[in-house]
């Protein structure tokens, strides 16, 4: 399960980084860490992983998914 999540979180960052930002995205990165992780780019994921898990994601919620870590974390606990 943990796998398919962080192909899935990959998938979606691949799409809003684009090829030449992706190069700096892996499983422990952070939103500093990452070229083009910016707060624009931030709505878009948390947006576009709401429709990739179906889910809603309060504004409580999304301000701690600043890492690939809490990301798979938050959705692990989601049914």
């Amino acid at each position: 399960m943990g796998d398919d999540i962080y192909v899935r979180i990959e998938g979606i960052f691949r799409v809003m980084l684009g090829e030449e930002h992706f190069t700096t995205f892996h499983a422990t990165a952070t939103m500093d860490d990452v070229d083009g992780w910016t707060s624009l780019t931030f709505l878009e994921m948390i947006m576009a992983l709401e429709n990739e898990f179906n889910i809603r994601i309060d504004g409580l919620d999304a301000a701690n998914l600043t890492s690939v870590p809490n990301i798979l974390e938050y959705l692990k606990t989601q049914p």
